[in-house]
């Protein structure tokens, strides 16, 4: 069995999106490799003046087909302190070889940056039904928040 190796960018505002980049080796064999950008995106909303955050996970290579529409995802602190509920999603095709996961409900995203606001260490559980597509942990850092703070201003 290969080991996991986990290496990540730091957060970055880029454009109109604040992103992190992990790439995981040896998830799918010793030579295979994973791409997950986790990207933030921002919406103000005129009448109400609220900015609404969207969150999506994009991987590459693509895991599934955009047919598998009955996908749930939970990201969870590794230390189970903090509860989050299953959030539905939608995957398509990102284009270029990629795969997007993002929440069907804008409330849903909240829960996902709520999740990244809080944690140090998360696991990302993508599920089908009951069997379980994917887990992978997804570390941060103590740069997400003054980051985050910069981009939500």
């Amino acid at each position: 069995m290969s080991q996991i190796r986990i290496s990540q960018g730091k957060w970055k505002i880029e454009g109109s999106a604040l992103r992190k980049l992990y790439i995981y080796r040896g998830l799918q064999g010793p030579d295979s490799q994973l791409r997950l950008q986790v990207e933030i995106s921002r919406s103000h909303h005129p009448e109400s003046g609220e900015s609404q955050g969207d969150v999506v996970f994009l991987f590459e290579p693509p895991l599934w087909h955009a047919e598998d529409d009955d996908l749930v995802a939970q990201l969870t602190p590794l230390q189970p302190t903090l509860d989050y509920p299953l959030v539905n999603v939608q995957i398509a095709s990102g284009g270029n070889g990629t795969m997007t996961v993002r929440p069907l409900e804008p409330s849903d995203a909240d829960v996902f940056l709520d999740a990244i606001a809080k944690c140090r260490m998360m696991r990302l559980s993508l599920k089908n039904g009951r069997s379980k597509h994917l887990e992978l942990t997804v570390p941060n850092d103590a740069q997400y928040g003054p980051t985050a703070r910069q981009f939500f201003r």
